[in-house]
């Protein structure tokens, strides 16, 4: 469970009010359960799609996994910020500054076309069980991230996990890629901008 799946887990007990299931490395289960999950899961060493089936009202992946509609219950709900978007989910990648040209009409169409036959494809396994599924795009906003997360963060509830933190050198900053690219970290990379 890496930074996004720990505040999803702690989202999702503190403020939703969610008795949360989680899947993590066999590293990571302490960890996950500090942060509110009442059930957690080594997909090391159990296969969760089998552990888990049908057990899901919210489903919320953050990998990119389209087997995970076998957890969900039928007709329930999924979210992804991993998988394909659908094929009008690429127009929130384009900002609205920037002119078309430099994708082309043409060019944009097919690959609304692909993405759009890949997603259908994809997703069969949710539309079998009647689940409402969709690709979030995420937009920050300050404001709601602090009317969220602050009092959360205030009262000692959500504890922020920090894997490493790097200085605002060239070397602390390649030392903070590599530590992500490596993938499986435990919380989040900072880099020190300033002391």
């Amino acid at each position: 469970m890496g930074g996004v799946g720990m505040f999803a887990v702690a989202l999702g007990k503190h403020y939703f009010g969610a008795e949360v299931t989680t899947t993590v490395s066999t590293g990571k289960m302490e960890r996950a359960g500090q942060m509110g999950a009442a059930r957690v899961v080594d997909y090391t060493k159990e296969t969760y799609t089998e552990v888990l089936e049908n057990t899901a009202d919210v489903v919320f992946d953050t990998v990119g996994d389209a087997e995970i509609y076998r957890v969900a219950k039928h007709n329930s709900t999924a979210v992804s910020v991993a998988m394909l978007p659908d094929r009008n989910g690429l127009d929130h990648f384009r900002h609205e500054s920037a002119p078309l040209s430099l994708f082309g009409k043409a060019k944009l169409a097919a690959a609304k076309l692909i993405v759009g036959a890949v997603g259908w494809y994809l997703t069969r396994g949710f539309r079998s069980k009647g689940i409402r599924y969709g690709y979030v795009i995420m937009s920050p906003d300050g404001s709601d991230l602090e009317k969220t997360f602050n009092p959360l963060l205030e009262n000692g509830t959500i504890k922020p996990v920090i894997a490493n933190v790097y200085p605002f050198t060239t070397e602390g900053v390649q030392s903070a890629f590599k530590e992500l690219m490596a993938g499986h970290v435990a919380g989040k990379v900072i880099i020190c901008v300033k002391d």
